[in-house]
């Protein structure tokens, strides 16, 4: 992720995702790459296989997302309140909850 911030090229995005994204994501990178790019639609869909303690910083980070009443900026795992993920879709522009092989 921090190779990725680096990147010039993103800015020129309206979509970016990233699909089956393992814990091993540092959420501080992810919370930084989302305040980085304000003008980028983003998803985040993570793996089956994250820890209980994961999704828990996962679900503060998107407390803080939805608190911010900030657009276009939509995370994704297995067992997410669905309220919370009701309204990160309710923000976005793309359907995010469609197949990644459509997309």
């Amino acid at each position: 992720m921090g190779n990725i911030l680096k990147l010039q090229n993103l800015k020129n995005l309206e979509w970016f995702l990233f699909n089956d994204i393992p814990e091993s994501l540092n959420i501080r990178d992810l919370s930084a790459f989302l305040k980085n790019y304000k003008d980028l639609e983003i998803t985040f869909r993570f793996n089956e296989n994250i820890s209980d303690e994961y999704k828990n910083q996962l679900d503060a980070l998107i407390d803080e997302i939805i608190e911010s009443e900030v657009f276009g900026r939509h995370i994704r795992y297995d067992g997410q309140e669905e309220k919370k993920l009701k309204i990160l879709n309710s923000r976005s522009k793309y359907d995010v909850n469609e197949d990644i092989n459509d997309v």
